[in-house]
């Protein structure tokens, strides 16, 4: 004699089925929720690095500071390059940081998917100072901060020495 399921049976298979694969699904959602908050980790903090690591670079290439004076802060960061180059400038324009050889177009340094925001270099050099001495501070964040998964900022504070 041939047996089917029963309508309990049937019901019992299916409530179990969908817990199941409703488990499943808000695992598969949680999982893409840790790999896009990583990638706006990875993304800010790449480009953290690297905007510190030219802003460091040209500080260190630098005769002087030109702006902010000594002693002063601002948005924009003014460098005389050695020998008969022209003057560096580093500022921020529309939450992308930008850097521009006097006399050419800007360069943006930082990448499209990255704000920088409140950006601040301070002029620390003293009177008697035989080094420029300039700190920077700013906050790099993922611009694609619209869905929660994605909101990430890492903010910089660092000091630099131009050279001997």
């Amino acid at each position: 004699m041939k047996r089917g399921f029963t309508l309990i049976e049937l019901l019992i298979y299916l409530a179990l089925v969908s817990v199941v694969v409703t488990s499943l699904i808000l695992w598969v959602l949680n999982l893409s929720g840790v790999r896009n908050k990583n990638f706006a980790a990875v993304e800010v903090a790449a480009n953290s690095q690297f905007v510190i690591s030219e802003i460091t670079r040209e500080i260190k290439q630098a005769e002087a500071i030109v702006a902010p004076a000594a002693g002063a802060a601002g948005a924009t960061l003014e460098l005389d390059r050695p020998g008969a180059l022209p003057n560096a400038v580093f500022r921020a324009v529309a939450g992308a940081l930008y850097f521009e050889v006097v006399g050419n177009p800007p360069v943006a340094v930082s990448s499209s998917l990255v704000e920088v925001a409140d950006l601040v270099f301070r002029n620390l050099t003293g009177a008697f100072d035989d080094r420029a001495n300039v700190a920077v501070q700013a906050v790099v964040r993922f611009r694609d901060s619209a869905s929660g998964d994605f909101a990430y900022e890492r903010e910089i504070n660092t000091a630099v020495s131009n050279r001997l």
